[in-house]
């Protein structure tokens, strides 16, 4: 199943492989060097899981009355100061596999963006209208206005779906970035350090802006820092790319060999995000998603267990629908108290994941399988259409 909005579209081969994966109920070899489509799929299942932990017990806030767990402790940390940053960067995650596939984009234009942007749409479109706004309306109706909902086409009103601002993300930089990477000259400091120099720059000018724009436009400040927070990750997964950089630098300089190796690094960057997220309003991503997903490569290219493999490479093929889902658990602005209600019924942090994780997977594949069946019937009568008409 293809995800546009995290979807990795080159087909570039290697001739360096390593161990396997899962794919097609085969053992195939997976190549440890770069980020290949199925490689790409794995670590969007982590991702998702990051997502979800992080969405469960780092917003304290979030909660409905009777769900607390600010005495579980980790190391002596509560689980909110666990999970607040270290599992914040799955969305640039998401973000790095972005820009990697862009690179490997053979018509890198408006046209290709436009494709890939509408074919985002109808998947969030149909997750919008089959699921959210049925619920909203059941709880809310008087709050479904017509605006809300052109709104939420976009990911602009986000009380629908509250976790869909990739959305319009990802409408930003696929008419943007045909663009943004010509600006590249060949020259490798200029290229790495220009996506630093320029969005710290302009996120501290939006920064400024959040202090004298009048509140009721502080959702647009808020939509603009979400996309300067993302984009440099965007761009360091392009360069990644095009330099090849996971083979001539990471296996140069980092050559981790085991699977304790690659989970000692993944902790260690977990752990250095949990301190130190920016530094002078510089997102430390474009440094922590580069090693953690080389480490994630060099993981899965040592794990033997296929279930593992299968089950991580299911969550990754229904990320997408996954991250709009779990919005309805606690954050949609109208139903999320019934849901969540549901959701935290095992207590247990780890049965809390894994339950939300066996309700949430049975309905994106129940989604899946609906929306196939809608195109194919659209295709059949855009087809007898053009048959009736060419007649």
């Amino acid at each position: 199943m293809e995800h546009e909005t995290l979807e990795a579209v080159h087909t570039h081969t290697h001739t360096h492989t390593h161990k396997y994966v899962y794919k097609n109920g085969k053992n195939e070899e997976l190549r440890t060097e770069k980020l290949d489509v199925n490689m790409s799929v794995l670590i969007k299942g982590i991702a998702i899981i990051f997502m979800v932990i992080h969405h469960l017990f780092a917003f304290p806030a979030w909660y409905i009355k009777g769900i607390d767990y600010s005495s579980v402790k980790i190391l002596g940390k509560t689980l909110t100061e666990c999970t607040l940053y270290s599992f914040k960067i799955c969305v640039n995650m998401f973000a790095f596999i972005s820009g990697y596939a862009y690179f490997y984009n053979k018509t890198p234009n408006i046209k290709y963006g436009v494709k890939k942007i509408f074919k985002l749409l109808k998947r969030y479109w149909f997750i919008l209208f089959l699921v959210f706004i049925p619920l909203s309306l059941l709880r809310n109706a008087s709050k479904i206005t017509g605006k809300v909902i052109l709104l939420n086409l976009f990911a602009l009103d986000k009380r629908i779906i509250t976790f869909s601002w990739y959305v319009y993300f990802f409408i930003f930089i696929m008419l943007t970035l045909p663009y943004v990477t010509k600006l590249f000259n060949g020259k490798k400091i200029y290229e790495f350090v220009f996506p630093i120099v320029c969005f710290t720059s302009l996120t501290l000018i939006v920064n400024y802006l959040k202090g004298v724009i009048p509140k009721e436009y502080i959702w647009i400040i808020n939509d603009i820092s979400n996309i300067l927070y993302c984009y440099p990750t965007v761009i360091i997964g392009y360069l990644i790319a095009k330099y090849d950089a996971f083979n001539n630098f990471f296996n140069k300089y980092m050559k981790p060999k085991y699977l304790w190796q690659a989970l000692i690094i993944i902790l260690l960057v977990l752990g250095c995000r949990s301190k130190y997220e920016k530094i002078i309003n510089i997102n430390l991503d474009i440094i922590y998603v580069p090693i953690i997903i080389y480490a994630l490569i060099i993981a899965f290219s040592n794990i033997k267990n296929q279930f593992i493999i299968r089950f991580i490479k299911i969550l990754g093929e229904n990320s997408l629908n996954i991250w709009f889902l779990h919005s309805i658990i606690f954050a949609n602005a109208w139903v999320g108290d019934i849901f969540q209600k549901i959701a935290f019924l095992p207590k247990n942090p780890i049965l809390v994941v894994i339950w939300v994780f066996a309700i949430l997977l049975p309905i994106s594949i129940f989604i899946n399988w609906v929306f196939k069946k809608q195109e194919i019937v659209t295709e059949k009568i855009k087809n007898k259409y053009v048959k009736k008409k060419s007649v």
